[in-house]
């Protein structure tokens, strides 16, 4: 992709000039405002010190085509929507032209009364301590970025925060519980990844940060996803747990847990709930009125991990999920036996709806494999990863008709059960006519040629992908191995 640089914006040139720029004005800022879409859910963390013009800023490359592009651009108030402070750079040397917080300034001052779109991305590329003078200055320069938000409160529509340490995060939670109301926020996420002292994740460290702020007290009414990662908040004084259609709760320590009677509250005044994730978090005990059923009738998407399976089997057993699609399940227990028999058994079977699951960590013996299995009679798509499941999974699918509409496994692993495990697989279930169709194996396992031979017979469909914890790795180490992979796949039945 070729980097477009400030010196190589085009000139601003009369529309006269370039008849290409005719389009009617309507039209032409339609296409800006669909052009920039992306801005939000792209990468907020291009750097600026090289002086090149990141894609966020897909509106100054409107704006610099021609004089009649210049004015639409300029007079579209949604093209200049999206604001956002990435950490690594927050103030651009001035001789980039791109300083983020002059650049927020004048956005803001076009977008008129258009919604916004804030993205506060505090994270560093390197490994550094809040210590660290570059963090310290980072964050106290941020604030000014808030106080230039804050007046437009009104007007936010989204606002997402990310930082690496608990300081920073204690610092932006203190700005932000001096606003009374957010009336058109439908999208908030607070996300800090700092690492806890304590392995166990018992208390929050350091004490003097366990602060629980109040957020929004008179109001978010339209509110519609919450996303909580390792900060936490005055739960009980939240107005944001209703009416929501999206829930994660992620990585808080147990003293800095929703209580049960917040968490019971926002499922109920959430009916059109749709997915829901709760990862080392949720309340400490759940005390469930007695036969209780929270009717989570749109409920597409759970993904539980990190918590006791006793929490988890308690949650599934009351709420009423009749269209969970999509089920991801991470534990660390040595067995996860009690979770199948509670939720599997005949007659109390509850993932007939599931189409989609992943298993990060689940251990059990091949009959409760199979057991688990059964549940699932519509399961198309499975990720497994057989450094963290039971190599009973394999043998279930291999010797059993289980989830006969399964066409798509993504697996990882295979230094555990070997590609001719997988081969065995693969052909057993072409052999049932229940074939799988398409394949992701992870990128950095070895292949042979005998493994592209048999590959090829049997897939419709083969990717390689590069497992969550290596993405940090030299992308073009990774292009030289997939390009190394493609050069023995010559012939495939369409692999690609």
């Amino acid at each position: 992709m070729t980097t477009v640089t400030i010196d190589a914006l085009p000139s601003v040139k009369s529309r006269d000039e370039d008849r290409s720029c005719n389009l009617p004005a309507r039209i032409l800022s339609y296409i800006f405002v669909i052009g920039s879409q992306d801005q939000v859910e792209g990468d907020h963390t291009d750097s600026l010190s090289s002086g090149a013009c990141p894609k966020k800023y897909f509106a100054i490359l409107c704006s610099h085509v021609c004089q009649y592009w210049r004015n639409v651009a300029i007079g579209t108030p949604q093209l200049w929507s999206k604001i956002i402070l990435t950490g690594s750079i927050p103030y651009a040397p001035s001789n980039t032209g791109f300083n983020s917080y002059e650049l927020s300034k004048e956005c803001i001052i076009r977008s008129k009364e258009a919604p916004l779109d804030i993205v506060v991305d505090l994270t560093t590329d390197e490994k550094m301590s809040e210590t660290d003078i570059f963090v310290v200055e980072n964050t106290k320069m941020s604030l000014s970025f808030f106080s230039l938000i804050s007046p437009h409160v009104h007007r936010w529509r989204s606002f997402h925060f990310c930082t690496d340490f608990n300081r920073a995060a204690w610092v932006w939670l203190g700005r932000l519980s001096t606003l009374r109301s957010a009336p058109a926020l439908v999208f908030f996420s607070l996300m800090c990844h700092e690492e806890w002292t304590d392995e166990a994740g018992k208390t929050f460290s350091p004490s003097e940060l366990k602060m629980f702020f109040p957020l929004f007290p008179e109001g978010t009414p339209v509110i519609k996803e919450v996303v909580l990662w390792g900060v936490h908040v005055d739960w009980s004084r939240a107005t944001f747990f209703r009416g929501l259609e999206t829930l994660e709760l992620c990585w808080h320590t147990q003293d800095t847990r929703i209580p049960y009677e917040v968490f019971y509250e926002a499922l109920m005044q959430s009916s059109g709930l749709k997915s829901l994730s709760v990862q080392h978090s949720g309340p400490l005990v759940y005390s469930w009125p007695m036969d209780t059923k929270i009717p989570l009738v749109h409920l597409e998407t759970i993904d539980l991990a990190y918590i006791p399976l006793d929490d988890a089997t308690n949650l599934l057993d009351h709420i009423d999920f009749p269209v969970l699609k999509n089920m991801s399940l991470d534990f660390e227990d040595d067995s996860v036996a009690s979770f199948i028999h509670a939720t599997c058994r005949p007659g109390k079977q509850r993932f007939g709806s599931v189409e989609t699951l992943k298993l990060s960590s689940f251990m059990c013996i091949k009959n409760e494999v199979y057991m688990f299995l059964s549940s699932m009679p519509r399961l198309v798509s499975m990720t497994l990863d057989f450094d963290l499941v039971t190599i009973g999974f394999s043998q279930v699918l291999v010797s059993t008709p289980v989830c006969p509409t399964l066409s798509t496994l993504k697996i990882s692993g295979l230094d555990f059960c070997g590609t001719w495990g997988l081969q065995e697989l693969i052909r057993a279930r072409e052999a049932r006519r229940m074939p799988i169709a398409k394949l992701y194996l992870p990128r950095q396992h070895q292949y042979s040629d005998f493994d592209i031979s048999w590959m090829g017979v049997s897939l419709k469909s083969l990717e390689l992908y590069t497992p969550s914890d290596e993405e940090d790795d030299d992308d073009d180490d990774d292009e030289e191995e997939e390009a190394g992979f493609k050069d023995h796949s010559e012939g495939l039945n369409g692999l690609e």
